[in-house]
């Protein structure tokens, strides 16, 4: 029991005071197993979920609150990913133990993460279930009692109860200051979805601003789809993305990948990605690409690609005859609109930035001279402007 105490004496100290905490690794009192978990939590912080699961998959833990701790961490990391269903079965066991054992802490993370896990597939009747336990358990820190408001918000939120899930965000919001950066990360996704979902859409662009500041956990991920696909839903941009700025973040992929290939028409490439967004969330993806969850963004996009969907399926504008790269692939989705876009404008969305100087927009130049050989239209330049046009008959 004293190697136990020693182990939950070092989780006391994350992710607050990690000197302290990482001063455990090396720590003789611990288990070989224990370190293994405690260097886990540090991976979930990074976002580093395959690490993460291949190490608390090898390890043998002896000790069932130990083995508790590790149900737990899976269950939090399957959640961070966006696979719910997955998270469920750990996050049960590891209820199980905490609620037979003195350990609210430990009781009220689960429960907590159990909530997320049914939020996430939007189970009103478990996050019904989940809060009737939060009832039962003490926040034991002003974090966790963050959590509780949290938890209050986002199920208000889903019942379409909006003006309590306002006080809920109110009273969450004064909290600040005692919230990790995990959870003020987190925080801004929920409060995103929020105010998408009042069609608040200034508010959804503070939130966006905000994100910028944080790094961490997914959000990189999280803010590239919600910023591509607020400009292409709200702002008429042409939808780029590249797919392998979702990789490791399961069901971000797969919904870009899914809106890409219908965008492009290829309605059986589209039908994978369905597919495998069913197992992660059947309740939300229904049949014949019919997306049964709250409103967000990937429903938007979906419903504006699927009002364009005959056009895009039956007469592209363009069709790749060649392999093309990542750049000429973005550059190939914006012009594929039929619209002309200045050479400066088509510069920022491939590359990220205003072009500074003549050499950078050589670099355009080039990109569109090797593009031109590979699609079956033509790459005209007006006024300044890039255009496709299909090719005259001869």
């Amino acid at each position: 029991m004293v190697k136990v105490k020693t182990f939950l004496l070092a989780l006391d100290y994350f992710p607050h005071e990690l000197e302290k905490f990482q001063a455990f690794l090396t720590d003789k009192r611990l288990t070989l197993a224990e370190k293994e978990i405690l260097r886990s939590w540090l991976m979930l912080r990074d976002g580093e979920y395959e690490e993460l699961f291949s190490t608390l998959n090898k390890i043998q833990v002896q000790d069932p609150t130990v083995e508790a701790l590790r149900n737990l961490l899976m269950g939090i990391a399957y959640i961070n990913k966006g696979e719910a269903i997955k998270a469920l079965p750990e996050l049960h066991l590891s209820l199980e133990h905490f609620q037979k054992i003195d350990l609210p802490k430990f009781k009220f993370t689960a429960a907590f993460n159990q909530f997320m896990a049914y939020l996430n597939l939007r189970n009103v009747k478990g996050m019904g279930e989940s809060l009737e336990l939060f009832e039962t358990i003490k926040p034991t820190t002003p974090r966790q009692e963050a959590d509780f408001y949290r938890s209050h918000f986002n199920y208000n939120a889903v019942i379409g109860n909006q003006e309590k899930a306002k006080t809920y965000l109110k009273k969450l919001e004064s909290y600040d200051k005692h919230m990790s950066e995990g959870q003020k990360s987190f925080l801004l996704t929920d409060k995103f979805m929020f105010y998408l979902k009042v069609d608040d859409h200034n508010a959804c662009e503070v939130v966006l601003d905000e994100m910028k500041n944080y790094r961490k956990f997914q959000l990189k991920s999280n803010y590239k789809f919600m910023r591509k696909l607020m400009d292409f839903c709200f702002k008429d941009k042409p939808l780029y993305l590249y797919p392998t700025d979702f990789q490791g973040v399961e069901y971000l992929y797969n919904q870009v990948c899914c809106l890409l290939a219908l965008h492009e028409g290829d309605q059986f490439k589209a039908q994978k990605y369905w597919n495998d967004l069913k197992v992660i969330a059947p309740e939300v993806y229904g049949t014949d690409f019919h997306y049964l969850g709250d409103k967000c963004l990937f429903q938007l996009a979906l419903n504006k690609i699927q009002g364009q969907g005959q056009e895009l399926a039956i007469s592209p504008v363009v069709t790749v005859s060649k392999t093309v790269g990542d750049k000429e692939s973005v550059a190939l989705s914006i012009l594929s609109q039929g619209k002309p876009v200045s050479k400066e404008e088509l510069f920022k969305m491939i590359w990220g930035s205003e072009p500074q100087t003549k050499d950078e927009l050589a670099r355009l130049r080039k990109l569109i001279s090797n593009l031109r050989d590979k699609v079956d239209g033509e790459i005209v330049s007006r006024k300044g402007s890039y255009l496709i046009e299909k090719k005259k008959a001869a």
